[in-house]
């Protein structure tokens, strides 16, 4: 840094130290303040750097400022770690990185310095969490911060033990964002089962939907409570046999509390919707999901920490514990099911959350532990949303659903596979539909009930698929996708189910796809019945003109059923099929009868 350059610093700095410590409001606009405080942490040094520390963390009027959060502040202090090392890099000197690391480690040093000076307050905390957010936003191997940045996190468990003990909420809510860049070893000294309690309570403040604008706190982050909380849980479960068994009955509260949460959400949309309560107006009904939208995704943090969790339970007195929590967080996302008209395939973290949970059931659970989860959902309200993450669940537990699963399932299923207003539900309940015919086709050779069950199922399927595709609510990829899996399965019943299949999609007036359709059932007819079979897919061919994209589309699809799909016994058949009709599907018939009739 050049003398002039830290001479006018040093010049317009007592200025600016005498504004933030002024108890009268300060009316620089955001940016201007936002981008000095960066600007003086980052070029300060010594006792300057002390100084403005100080004035930073005794201030009144910065952390009370209308039009500016403390937030925003809290970022422009996280900002200046990251100026700090952009203006150590451009200094161009031998042993650069050891040098940066040292010079960084100086600067540390001071802003603690500072900190020494002043007790528990909202301006340190503010200043704690900046500066560890900032360091956790250097490249780790850039800079090495030293026994400094220990003594950073021990002030902010030190602070947040004394909070606690003192019951200081507001200040223990700031200091609860630093808690994910904070080692675990530190964080274990802290009473963890009080920490969790005090983070929830915020973090459920911080959602409420019903909660007054004007007693929002802007020092507050929903998003960092519940990374917080995630730190918190992590913490618990990383101790011994008891500290991991209090984490599981901590997180079972936390689903709970989130399911009821959901519930609750779901409700107040509904009686928007309906127009049933004049606490929300109609427009605001968008504002509203949005927030909801918001609210989820904060929960799914700690949520997902959740998850990660039981992958790690080993021992037996814990396992059925894990398998019932692995439940309750399945019957929590039911209560956000409502969010799926809403681009709930923005979460990420969701499908994340979902899927973990399901492999988990199913690679520890038993048909017990499906029963108990279904048997819970049928009680619950069943909307079109929720109907369609039911089934998706039965869709995925397929091998683990007993009677009573099934006796839930089916007619939910066949209720929704006539409602295509509502696509989840409809997608998912046809979804669920093949899933049964395959499980229950897996078991005929050895199971006659499951035979039984198969032989019900297949018809009633059948009318309903193709009287959606008579109605276009299935698509003609949907329905060419579908139908040769259900024949592959029909197959394994006998060749009598096959021809079921062929019967129902004979009610459907012809086209490309039923002619592809036809095509790909070949490899499941019977054997006596395929030569006069392939005669009539031959004839399907011919009916369109010749080079059309119609007639090309099903060539390729006559001579990969051919060559890869037909069963080894019959692929000599079919090469002779192929061979005989090819030239005609070419449009050569007659191009040289001439000459070989000559020969």
């Amino acid at each position: 840094m050049s003398t002039n350059y830290e001479d006018e610093l040093q010049s317009i700095l007592p200025d600016f130290v005498g504004l933030v410590r002024s108890p009268t409001p300060i009316s620089l606009p955001p940016q201007i303040l936002l981008g000095a405080i960066t600007h003086f942490l980052s070029r300060l040094r010594g006792q300057s750097l002390q100084r403005f520390c100080l004035s930073l963390m005794e201030s009144e009027s910065l952390w009370n400022i209308p039009n500016i959060s403390c937030s925003e502040v809290r970022d422009a202090i996280r900002l200046s770690v990251l100026s700090l090392v952009t203006v150590l890099e451009e200094k161009d000197v031998s042993f650069k990185v050891w040098r940066m690391s040292r010079m960084a480690r100086q600067w540390l040093e001071d802003v603690v310095k500072a900190m020494s000076c002043v007790s528990l307050g909202i301006g340190k905390a503010h200043l704690l969490v900046g500066l560890i957010q900032g360091f956790d936003s250097v490249d780790a191997s850039a800079i090495n911060w030293g026994n400094s940045r220990i003594k950073v996190e021990e002030c902010v468990v030190l602070d947040l033990a004394k909070c606690m003990e003192m019951e200081q909420n507001k200040i223990s809510s700031i200091l609860f964002e630093a808690l994910p860049y904070v080692d675990l070893a530190r964080l274990r000294t802290l009473d963890v089962l009080k920490l969790i309690e005090g983070i929830e309570c915020h973090l459920y403040d911080e959602i409420n939907p019903d909660r007054p604008k004007e007693d929002l706190d802007s020092s507050s982050d929903a998003d960092g409570l519940g990374r917080a909380l995630s730190r918190a849980f992590k913490v618990l479960a990383s101790g011994g046999p008891s500290s991991r068994l209090h984490a599981l009955e901590s997180m079972q509260r936390f689903c709970s509390r989130m399911r009821a949460t959901g519930e609750r959400l779901e409700m107040r949309q509904q009686n928007c919707q309906d127009g049933q309560t004049s606490e929300i107006p109609q427009d605001l009904s968008f504002n509203i999901n949005q927030n909801d939208r918001m609210t989820f995704s904060v929960l799914l943090i700690p949520t997902f920490t959740i998850v990660e969790t039981l992958q790690d339970v080993q021992s037996h007195e814990t396992a059925s514990f894990a398998i019932e929590l692995a439940t309750q967080i399945l019957i929590s996302l039911a209560s956000f099911a409502f969010l799926g008209d809403s681009n709930v395939d923005d979460y990420e973290l969701y499908y994340r959350v979902l899927y973990g949970c399901l492999d988990f059931i199913s690679e520890r659970g038993d048909v017990h532990t499906s029963e108990n989860l279904f048997s819970t959902l049928k009680y619950q309200r069943m909307t079109n949303a929720r109907s369609a993450y039911i089934l998706l669940l039965g869709d995925e537990l397929i091998h683990q659903l007993g009677n009573r699963s099934i006796g839930l399932l089916l007619p939910l299923a066949e209720k929704h596979a006539h409602r295509p207003e509502h696509q989840h539900s409809f997608d998912a309940a046809h979804a669920l539909f093949l899933t049964l015919l395959k499980s229950s086709s897996e078991g005929l050779q050895t199971d006659n009930p499951q035979a039984a069950f198969f032989d019900c199922l297949l018809p009633n399927y059948l009318k309903i698929l193709i009287k959606q595709a008579n109605s276009d609510n299935i698509t003609s990829d949907q329905l060419i996708q579908a139908l040769p899996q259900i024949a592959s399965y029909a197959s394994a019943r006998n060749f009598a189910s096959v021809s079921m299949c062929l019967h129902h999609l004979s009610a459907l007036p012809s086209s490309l796809a039923t002619h592809i359709i036809e095509i790909r059932v070949a490899p499941y007819i019977a054997t006596h019945q395929l030569p006069i079979y392939l005669e009539r897919i031959a004839e399907s061919i011919m009916s369109f003109q010749q080079d059309s994209e119609e007639r090309l589309k099903l060539m390729s699809e006559a001579f990969k059923m051919v060559s890869q799909d037909l069963r080894d016994d019959l692929k000599v058949l079919g090469a002779q099929w192929w061979l005989k009709w090819k030239d005609e599907f070419e449009g050569k018939q007659g191009k040289f009868g001439f000459w070989r009739s000559r020969l």
